[in-house]
């Protein structure tokens, strides 16, 4: 990552910290109870200051914080499983699964890597990324690879997963920010969104790159929406850094049910 890229995301960072420093609100009285396209269906408060990442594994949603901490949480949002990633030094802005290794995937930012970490918190591989600012990260496993949003180049990149190698890119339809990166396995498609101006989400072909439906997403700042991650039963979850929260999401493409994580968790334990 170029160093004004360092100091312009240490500085959005720092602004966002700030505005988020007070007692939280009640989450009714920041978010509404629905919006244009969709409807909230549950929420989390983040485990770990400066969260970014969010994914599941095997049915349990996880959270990951830039300095490399890694979080379970419990039916009840609490924290319930702490991972440390041993050694990491870079910043964290994404998370995703490998069901295949058995591994996470971390998206870092600042050193412009891909990390494949066990899920004791070792390195077992890093990988170059192949733009200059990952911000998302999931896993394909039809192709055996590694789907890459990149906020400076406004691309998606696909990587193999054994490999690092560069295997598909297309350049992403919007320039404002983009976040996320969820695999659809219903539409082999990568879920991502924008967080700026007009907030939306955008479900895009991997085979194709064509978008294939989009979705609105309320504005919540400059450091809103991050990371995402599809939920067993279909569900939309966006982490918005500007209330520390995880939010799940109705969207139009996938009829999702009005579940809570709580009786998601049962579900799926």
């Amino acid at each position: 990552m170029r160093e004004g890229t360092r100091r312009a995301l240490a500085a959005a960072v720092a602004v966002a910290a700030i505005a988020a420093g007070g007692a939280r609100a009640p989450v009714a009285a920041r978010l509404p109870g629905g919006f244009a396209g969709g409807t909230y269906c549950d929420s989390c408060p983040a485990p770990v200051v400066n969260t970014w990442g969010i994914e599941f594994r095997d049915g349990q949603l996880w959270t990951l914080a830039q300095d490399g901490t890694l979080t379970r949480l419990s039916a009840t949002c609490a924290p319930a499983e702490v991972v440390s990633v041993q050694g990491f030094r870079g910043f964290a802005t994404g998370l995703g699964w490998d069901s295949r290794r058995d591994a996470f995937v971390v998206a870092d930012a600042l050193l412009d890597s891909i990390e494949v970490i066990d899920p004791r918190g070792e390195i077992l591989h890093a990988f170059v990324s192949p733009g200059s600012g990952p911000v998302g990260v999931t896993y394909d496993p039809t192709r055996d690879a590694y789907w890459i949003t990149d906020y400076e180049t406004h691309s998606l990149y696909a990587i193999d997963a054994a490999t690092g190698a560069t295997r598909t890119e297309y350049p992403l339809v919007n320039r404002f920010r983009v976040a996320g990166a969820a695999y659809d396995a219903a539409h082999d498609a990568i879920v991502y969104h924008e967080r700026i101006l007009a907030a939306a989400g955008f479900t895009v072909s991997c085979a194709t790159g064509a978008v294939l439906d989009s979705f609105p997403m309320p504005f919540t700042g400059i450091n809103g929406w991050q990371d995402n991650a599809l939920a067993p039963d279909g569900a939309l979850w966006v982490y918005n850094y500007e209330y520390d929260e995880i939010y799940c999401l109705d969207r139009a493409l996938v009829p999702t049910r009005r579940t809570t994580w709580g009786a998601l968790k049962l579900r799926y334990r």
